[in-house]
């Protein structure tokens, strides 16, 4: 059951580090439209 979680854990992690760059990378583009507010 522990290595269960353990694997979901690393799982969650990869995913918010995906989400992180992929979010990092939208602001950059936004950067060039400062007429567009994201809100988080």
């Amino acid at each position: 059951m522990e290595h269960m979680l353990g694997d979901l854990g690393s799982k969650i992690k990869q995913h918010i580090n995906l989400y992180a760059n992929l979010s990092q990378q939208i602001l950059i583009h936004l950067k060039d439209y400062p007429t567009i507010h994201v809100v988080f």
